[in-house]
């Protein structure tokens, strides 16, 4: 004869954790039969994130990085992507590609049992701000803080610093370093092409 045997756990097990299971079966006249098994459970279930990034012409762009988390796709061709194996979760979704500004520069996106399209982003040709922060000397000075809203980098040894990739339009830099202060105390510059020579002393 044959027998369907089910198990049912008192308690869910933890995912990715080996089971061992063994059955024994006794008949009337005194004799046994076992079977067992090991098996592994699986992983929590994974669901993903996916669009397209085009310019706002409708074009694709191909190349771009976008992350969610610690996952990462590429758009191919036709401006796709689709980054998989994420669990429930709220993540922040980000595109890069060095030359390039988005809109939106990123969407929060939350997971609930599904995957989520439709994660879409528009390129644009972005721009730089450079230049170089100087002490009353003219020695370049290290360390100087230069921000643009969530933009900021930090001044080299040389006192040079970049801001990358930005849209084309009116920014203002700010420059801070304890118990400095700095001429002017800040810039408004307006992209589109890039600025260079965006210079400041510090005293």
């Amino acid at each position: 004869a044959h027998y369907t045997v089910v198990y049912n756990p008192p308690t869910d097990f933890d995912y990715r954790v080996v089971v061992n299971v063994t059955v024994e079966a006794y008949d009337l006249g005194g004799k046994t039969a076992s079977k067992s098994w090991r098996f592994t459970i699986a992983g929590p279930p994974t669901y993903s994130i996916s669009g397209t990034v085009a310019d706002n012409q409708g074009t694709p762009q191909q190349g771009v990085l976008v992350k969610a988390g610690d996952l990462s796709a590429t758009t191919d061709v036709a401006g796709n992507y689709i980054i998989n194996g994420l669990n429930n979760g709220t993540y922040l979704v980000q595109p890069s590609l060095r030359g390039f500004a988005f809109t939106p520069q990123e969407i929060q996106v939350a997971i609930t049992d599904a995957s989520v399209s439709g994660v879409n982003f528009v390129s644009q040709p972005a721009f730089d701000i450079s230049g170089q922060v100087k002490d009353a000397q003219g020695k370049g000075m290290q360390g100087v803080t230069v921000t643009e809203g969530s933009q900021l980098a930090i001044t080299d040894a040389a006192g040079n610093y970049r801001l990358l990739d930005l849209a084309a339009g009116q920014y203002n830099v700010v420059l801070s370093l304890p118990r400095y202060a700095f001429t002017p105390n800040s810039r408004l510059i307006t992209l589109g092409p890039a600025a260079t020579k965006v210079d400041f002393v510090g005293t």
